[in-house]
């Protein structure tokens, strides 16, 4: 895990996500969305959902792509973002590979934000983020 997100907040980590989101381009159309994820985004016409997993010393397993790709589908978004400080169980790697949605774990959080998260762009979005 990212030791310098371990101890933000998970408001305070809802607020970073969000804005290395608007870095790549997204806008924040709603924080907190409840049955919808934590934050809902939208760039070039698509929408897209995140659910942010802010868990000290955990896997994220199947159950949270299975619910946030169920959600996806049930507004018509274009996709949507599971990130966590922690790792994806291999299960829910495979079960992302068939849906739109993508997975960020603390090791690419880590890799793009280093010691000084508020300073630099999270680039491991990058690559992430549809078109």
């Amino acid at each position: 895990m990212p030791a310098s997100l371990a101890s933000v907040t998970a408001r305070d980590f809802e607020r970073r996500i969000a804005e290395a989101f608007r870095r790549r381009g997204f806008a924040l159309t709603g924080f907190g969305t409840g049955r919808g994820g934590d934050l809902a985004l939208r760039r070039h016409g698509g929408r897209f959902l995140v659910d942010l997993k802010h868990w000290r010393a955990a896997r994220v397993g199947l159950i949270a792509v299975r619910e946030l790709d169920a959600m996806v589908r049930g507004v018509g978004a274009s996709g949507g973002f599971v990130i966590t400080l922690g790792e994806f169980t291999s299960e829910a790697r495979e079960l992302a590979r068939g849906t739109r949605i993508e997975l960020i774990d603390g090791g690419a959080l880590d890799a793009e934000w280093g010691s000084e998260p508020a300073a630099q762009t999270v680039g491991c979005f990058e690559a992430l983020s549809p078109a």
